[in-house]
C-alpha cells in the first residue's frame, strides 16, 4: 500500500511540475513576443532565386509570407502565387533587430530546395527586413545567394 501511495504522489507531482513548467514557459514566450513581435503578413522580394513557374520574370521575384511567432521563434509559410502554388516553410529566431533562420520547399516536395537566411530590420522603415539568403540551386547544381526583403503589409 505504501508503494502505491508513493507511486501516486510521484506521478501527481510530476504532472504538476510539468504543468507549472509549461505555464512559466508560456509566460516567458508571451513577454518575449511582446518585446519583439513581428508576426503578420509580408510581401517578400527575392533577388537571385530560381523562379518555379511559367514565364520567369526578368527581375526580382515577389511572393507572400504568413508569419507566426511564439517567443523568439518564428514559423512562416511563403507562397509564390505566380509559381504554380509553390510553397516554402520557414523557421527561425528573432533577436531584437535581427532574424536568422532556414527555409525549405515543401510544395512540390523537394530534398534539395532549402537554405538559410539572415535579415536585419531596416533602420529607416521598421516594417521592412533586409538581408541575404543562401541555398542550393538544383538547376545549376551550385550554391547560390541573393538579396531577401520582407515588407509588412
Amino acid at each position: 500500500m505504501d508503494i502505491l501511495f508513493w507511486l501516486g504522489t510521484t506521478i501527481v507531482g510530476a504532472v504538476i511540475g510539468f504543468v507549472v513548467r509549461e505555464i512559466l514557459q508560456w509566460i516567458k514566450d508571451f513577454r518575449e513576443e511582446r518585446k519583439s513581435s513581428i508576426k503578420g503578413d509580408y510581401k517578400t522580394v527575392t533577388v537571385g532565386s530560381a523562379f518555379r513557374g511559367p514565364g520567369a520574370p526578368t527581375g526580382p521575384i515577389n511572393r507572400k509570407l504568413k508569419l507566426g511567432q511564439r517567443g523568439k521563434r518564428v514559423m512562416a509559410v511563403e507562397t509564390g502565387p505566380d509559381e504554380s502554388n509553390v510553397r516554402w516553410e520557414i523557421s527561425g529566431e528573432v533577436n531584437g533587430e535581427y532574424l536568422v533562420g532556414t527555409y525549405k520547399q515543401t510544395e512540390p516536395p523537394s530534398v534539395v530546395d532549402r537554405g538559410a537566411f539572415h535579415l536585419e530590420r531596416d533602420p529607416h522603415d521598421p516594417k521592412t527586413w533586409r538581408g541575404l539568403w543562401v541555398g542550393w540551386n538544383p538547376d545549376t547544381r551550385h550554391l547560390t545567394q541573393g538579396e531577401y526583403t520582407w515588407t509588412r503589409e
